[in-house]
């Protein structure tokens, strides 16, 4: 990692390492989400749920 390139290659999309935080993470995914349920997609969200019992 120490000698690691960061400069991306040609043809490349995205940089080598992203430093992306959860929130924005979280955030990308819920709003993708949506878009593809707004297509149809069969996907539930589901929170603030939490582990009663495990067996």
């Amino acid at each position: 990692v120490f000698e690691f390139n960061l400069l991306p290659e040609e043809g490349h999309k995205c940089p080598a390492f992203i430093n992306l935080q959860q929130p924005y993470f979280e955030k990308f995914l819920v709003d993708r989400v949506r878009e593809a349920q707004a297509q149809g997609a069969p996907i539930e969200l589901r929170g603030k749920n939490r582990v009663e019992n495990v067996e």
